[in-house]
């Protein structure tokens, strides 16, 4: 229940917790295209959209925009949905709105992320946009083709661009913690240097 999370309650701080460590997690694991399409199977979207919406956690709802993030395709991959006639689920369940959300809470005062910023602008690509690229590059695949009998026109066509893979949202070290421990002699009982002598 993302209301609860992030409230003034030990019990909610402790909840705030563990959720803002389960979205670090899952933003990462859903970089992995099989476990998107789990994510999607479970029909689990919705719930990680109502989470960064309601949480009244910063951290929640930084982490809990990455798992949203994640669940938007390349650009590539949205023109040709798109191109298909279909929605992604993503932007059916609100996934837009929550991020802008993010945007302004969280990084009101400063810089957004660049994966934030990526993100947003995939979800500003139009069909018009996506239909218009793809007549374009068939007419090109055509002139090609045209011009040399021994392409393909299905391959240069595809309309299939250097997109890069998603990087992960943060550096594993951040989840790291340093602290100093007092470490006390112990002291060497009869039976450990009777058990150093045997081993040494």
């Amino acid at each position: 229940h993302g209301g609860a999370v992030g409230g003034d309650h030990e019990e909610d701080y402790l909840d705030a917790k563990a959720a803002e460590a389960c979205c670090l997690a899952l933003a990462t694991l859903l970089l992995n295209q099989l476990n998107q399409q789990i994510m999607k199977e479970l029909r689990a979207i919705d719930v990680f959209v109502q989470l960064v919406e309601e949480t009244e956690s910063m951290e929640v709802l930084s982490a809990g925009a990455m798992v949203v993030a994640a669940l938007v395709p390349q650009p590539d991959a949205k023109k040709r949905l798109l191109c298909e006639g279909r929605t992604l689920p993503i932007e059916a369940a609100g996934g837009e709105a929550v991020l802008i959300r993010a945007k302004q809470w969280v990084y009101g005062r400063k810089d957004p992320p660049e994966w934030l910023l990526n993100t947003l602008s995939i979800f500003q690509i139009t069909e018009e946009e996506a239909i218009k690229e793809q007549h374009s590059r068939e007419a090109d695949a055509q002139r090609l083709v045209s011009e040399d009998l021994f392409l393909d026109n299905r391959t240069v066509s595809s309309g299939t661009t250097a997109n890069a893979f998603q990087d992960e949202f943060y550096t594993h070290l951040s989840l790291f913690r340093e602290a100093v421990a007092e470490i006390k002699p112990v002291e060497l009982g009869d039976d450990l240097v009777e058990l150093s002598d045997t081993l040494f």
